[in-house]
């Protein structure tokens, strides 16, 4: 259910459903890129259980990363609203909500400059979703035209998901 924001006339955002939904505490652990796709490869925090999840993200698709203090002040602003309990949203567990949904956000409207997400047309920035993910020490944005694929993977190291990954859709370049 999408939540109006006091950020802006037609900011709105809600919790997008992810793998991360019950997580207490996030890293990002490493980014590899290869041909076609970045690949963000988080972990929890200490003394939880040995899973990594993999965020593939296509390399068109615009992305930034905002160290957390900064990014509360810019980011965290979206989630501002007339409601009496306005603290951060929290998971039924007590976690603070990592993964987000938002529409209408400066940074959509700044990317979207000569309609580049909207095929050339008019500007549909209210149907255009910027993708939030908080970690421990950065939030993470980007805009897609599509819902990203997630991996989950247990009792693998970080060492092999980088080879893995970073040979995937591997194309030689020639001079």
């Amino acid at each position: 259910m999408k939540i109006k924001s006091n950020a802006g006339k037609s900011v709105y955002f809600e919790q997008w459903s992810t793998p991360l939904d019950q997580v207490q505490s996030l890293w990002l652990s490493k980014a590899v890129m290869s041909a076609s796709c970045l690949h963000l490869i988080f972990e929890q925090g200490k003394g939880t259980p040995n899973v990594k999840y993999v965020l593939t993200l296509n390399r068109r698709w615009p992305i930034r990363f905002t160290e957390e203090a900064h990014a509360v002040g810019c980011i965290g602003k979206y989630f501002e609203t007339d409601s009496k309990n306005n603290k951060f949203p929290h998971n039924k567990k007590g976690y603070p909500i990592r993964t987000w949904k938002l529409w209408s956000t400066k940074y959509i409207k700044e990317i979207n400059t000569n309609h580049s997400l909207s095929d050339y047309k008019r500007p549909k920035y209210k149907d255009i979703p910027q993708y939030l993910i908080i970690t421990g020490d950065e939030w993470i944005e980007f805009i897609a035209d599509c819902e990203p694929d997630w991996t989950i993977h247990k009792h693998t190291s970080i060492q092999k998901l980088i080879d893995s990954y970073s040979k995937k859709n591997y194309k030689p370049r020639t001079f």
